[in-house]
């Protein structure tokens, strides 16, 4: 996994075989710094390491441990992790890389995939916790990461894969004060693929979503 950091650098993120969190730096001087193994999670951390740049420069980094699927969060300065980062546990299980994005007010919002293949959200709270997992129902089947984006007005969309392998999306839509965004109903997208999706915004805010088709086309 990597992010590049608001001082120009691209940081890289990756649990090893043995459990162990490892980050690599490099530096707006375009010098690699070495691989360096932090403290990861009680527990240990399995596939890929979550990161996300906050909107004061810091990094989040979300991490899951292996066999249980526990979600663990850290945050980091704008340099990368300490040697000894402090994680919070976030509770829930998760089956799947998660994904996190940011929303207008500079909040991060984590997605992740349950045992049983609903998906999950939890959000950043404006006192800087976290509130409670949503529910957002939905069926997805094996995917490496629930591809999620932010949107033009930064309203939160995800996308996935279904259990009869077409392309599904739920998105939030504005409401007014004091809720501001509520999530909307699941769409069917049509399609049979072959992997699980990848989205992005192209430079007219509008989302493209890619997917491997039943050919691996």
């Amino acid at each position: 996994t990597a992010i590049r950091t608001v001082l120009g650098g691209l940081l890289l993120a990756a649990c090893a075989d043995d459990g162990q969190f490892h980050v690599r730096l490099r530096r707006s001087s375009n010098k690699w710094d070495a691989w360096q193994a932090v403290a990861a999670p009680e527990g240990g951390c399995a596939w890929q390491p979550t990161l996300l740049l906050g909107a004061d420069g810091g990094i989040h980094a979300f991490a899951t441990s292996p066999g249980s699927g526990r979600l663990w969060e850290a945050s980091w300065g704008r340099d990368g992790p300490p040697t000894t980062p402090s994680w919070g546990f976030l509770s829930g299980e998760a089956s799947a890389v998660p994904s996190a994005e940011l929303d207008a007010d500079g909040l991060a919002h984590l997605f992740v995939r349950g045992p049983a293949g609903a998906l999950f959200e939890r959000a950043q709270t404006r006192g800087g916790g976290w509130g409670e997992w949503v529910a957002l129902g939905g069926g997805a089947a094996s995917s490496a990461r629930p591809p999620s984006l932010a949107g033009a007005q930064h309203l939160m969309e995800l996308y996935v894969r279904g259990k009869d392998d077409g392309l599904y999306r739920v998105r939030q839509a504005p409401v007014p004060p004091p809720q501001r965004t509520k999530w909307q109903r699941w769409e069917a997208l049509g399609g049979a693929f072959a992997s699980g999706a990848a989205a992005a915004l192209n430079a007219d805010g509008l989302a493209q979503v890619f997917a491997i088709g039943p050919d691996r086309a």
